[in-house]
């Protein structure tokens, strides 16, 4: 066998030789396989362990906020229940210019028209039943409107007073015409009540009227 094809035998015996493992150097290998799986399975351990505190804080630090510093849950926070004013009654008396334009004329007349505005707490009033009025204006005693010339007098004879009566709010406006025969200054005066401790409330307003056309 000539030089060259000894080498390459050698050689070739070589290789196979580095293809098998020798029982020291397999144990070696497996022990580092070992190694590798148990570095990789803690690191897995620790990051779950990293985001499950992560998790607790997050949820710890909500829960801050609806804790006292002592550890115990806040008191419970009752609604606030508005109770109705004391008894009262207001009313206003406006012209209204506007209104008073859009009436249709009658005859030589002029127009006046007057809003009324009512606002307050009274008691509720109960009709021949016994049953509580329902209406806003039903729980006022009537109405009269004095315009200087003649009267409006509207009686709500239907509903009295009862004792310990429930407060009931009242909030209208409701304008109201007038057709004056002649030019001049006038007093307009509206009444109206309500029952005890209301009573009665009286509201005047001037208004002076032109000439008709």
């Amino acid at each position: 066998m000539s030089p060259q094809s000894l080498e390459r035998v050698l050689s070739d015996l070589a290789e196979r030789a580095d293809q098998h493992l020798v029982p020291d150097r397999v144990a070696t290998v497996h022990r580092r396989a070992r190694q590798a799986v148990v570095r990789r399975t803690g690191a897995a351990i620790g990051t779950l362990a990293v985001a499950a505190v992560a998790v607790v804080l997050a949820v710890t630090s909500g829960r801050l906020s609806l804790l006292r510093l002592d550890g115990e849950p806040p008191a419970k926070q009752h609604s606030v229940v508005t109770t109705p004013q004391a008894p009262f009654l207001a009313v206003t008396l406006k012209e209204a210019p506007a209104l008073a334009a859009a009436v249709p004329p009658q005859g030589l007349s002029t127009t006046v028209v007057v809003l009324v505005s009512i606002k307050g707490w009274v008691p509720q009033p109960v009709d021949a039943a016994g049953e509580p009025a329902q209406v806003a204006t039903d729980n006022l005693l009537g109405l009269k409107m004095e315009w200087g010339t003649d009267d409006f007098d509207q009686t709500r004879a239907q509903y009295s007073c009862v004792p310990a009566a429930k407060l009931v709010e009242v909030d209208t406006s409701f304008p109201m015409t007038h057709h004056y025969p002649k030019p001049g200054t006038y007093h307009v005066t509206y009444t109206t009540a309500a029952c005890a401790p209301v009573g009665q409330v009286v509201t005047t307003l001037t208004v002076t009227v032109k000439p008709a056309g």
